[in-house]
């Protein structure tokens, strides 16, 4: 009888510790998971990718060689009072009103649409891990779920990667 009552109490301690295991690995996922309000998106990847390869009126060595959004990107970073030819427009200004107008003729956002706001960051990370963030656009509502990804920019003037991330609030 004793036996058998040992036998029961292994069996209880077992079975007690399996379900501790599994209440911890769901513990672990619970809190080891990124905010739910987070999405990547293919449509916002393939959007920057577009983006930054997009001409602009800005040429940054001679004109007619007109550059793109990535090369006005490292380049506001690098030497942010070079100017445009033939515009004579700082690199920065030139490159901040073709991305505003490219992300508002791109994500309708507001009221009335069913996105309710965007974020565009570019940040300059260096070899060593820091970053730091040079340019930001937000238009409406940039709260609550969103769909989103980044695009690395490498650079050899900045010896580092151009990161932009941009996000697409519903």
């Amino acid at each position: 009888m004793n036996k058998k009552g040992q036998e029961e109490m292994v069996g209880f301690v077992v079975i007690v510790l399996i379900i501790a295991i599994i209440f911890l690995v769901v513990l672990g996922i619970v809190f080891w998971q990124k905010n739910g309000s987070e999405v990547k998106s293919v449509d916002v990847l393939q959007f920057l990718e577009s983006t930054l390869e997009t001409t602009t009126s800005c040429a940054l060595e001679f004109e007619p060689a007109y550059s793109s959004v990535g090369d006005l990107l490292i380049s506001c970073y690098s030497e942010p009072n070079k100017e445009c030819k033939p515009s004579k427009e700082n690199v920065c200004k030139e490159l901040n009103k073709t991305l505003e107008e490219i992300l508002d003729v791109s994500w309708k956002v507001g009221g009335n649409y069913s996105l309710k706001g965007y974020e565009f960051e570019a940040i300059h990370q260096e070899r060593s891990g820091s970053g730091t963030k040079f340019l930001e656009f937000k238009k409406g509502e940039c709260n609550g779920s969103y769909v989103g990804d980044e695009y690395l920019l490498p650079s050899k003037q900045t010896r580092g990667t151009i990161l932009v991330k941009l996000k697409i609030f519903s």
